[in-house]
């Protein structure tokens, strides 16, 4: 079989023209951009969103014992029902954020 044979059999696996590939990048860019504006807006409205885990993420940022059994205190005496890996993200988050200066970022109290 010749390459030329070979590339034949190929032809109807080949993709389609790409000039419909710019329309839909355009919506998907679009969509994206409205979906990250609707989460965004007014984020500061809901607080501490669910008080009880972000406490856990807050006491995860002071300490690092905390930070690593997932307790809701800095004093470790309660633990969240969660397991810590679920903490971990957030209190990263809450250090990394509350180091860097900023108007927008998090402070810690």
């Amino acid at each position: 079989m010749s390459i030329k044979e070979a590339n034949q059999d190929l032809a109807p696996f080949r993709p389609i023209a790409r000039n419909h590939a710019r329309p839909e990048r355009i919506a998907l860019v679009a969509l994206l951009a409205v979906t990250a504006a609707s989460f965004l807006w007014a984020l500061d409205r809901n607080g501490w969103a669910n008080p009880y885990y972000s406490a856990a993420a807050l006491a995860g940022s002071q300490d690092w014992k905390a930070f690593f059994f997932g307790s809701l205190d800095a004093g470790n005496l309660i633990t969240v029902d969660k397991p810590p890996l679920s903490i971990w993200i957030m209190a990263l988050s809450v250090r990394l954020l509350a180091s860097i200066p900023g108007p927008f970022l998090c402070r810690k109290p």
